[in-house]
């Protein structure tokens, strides 16, 4: 975790030392590239932040799937799932093709 709270600061510290590039009165030259990539740095900074909290649900998360009572019961449900997600479409493209045909 300690990687990422750095790379987060350093991240930080650009959005910053961008979002001070786009107030000079210089900027007129590079606005496009300046705006394009104070863009990518906020993306970059929604992905980290998304990638964190997933990271945070799996480590709450693990203890819970790891069981071996759970382990059995998830295997069954993903064999269910497996049949549903396997039937569902070929159900829909036959209703599709038929409605195609007719």
């Amino acid at each position: 975790m300690k990687a990422a709270e750095e790379i987060s600061q350093l991240l930080d510290d650009h959005i910053v030392m961008t979002q001070s590039m786009s107030f000079s009165p210089y900027k007129k030259p590079f606005e496009n590239r300046i705006m394009n990539w104070e863009s990518k740095l906020r993306m970059t900074q929604d992905v980290m932040e998304e990638w964190a909290t997933c990271q945070r649900a799996w480590l709450y998360l693990e203890p819970i799937f790891s069981s071996e009572d759970i382990n059995r019961y998830v295997k069954q449900l993903f064999l269910i799932l497996n049949i549903v997600t396997f039937s569902l479409p070929t159900l829909c493209f036959r209703d599709i093709y038929v409605s195609i045909l007719e």
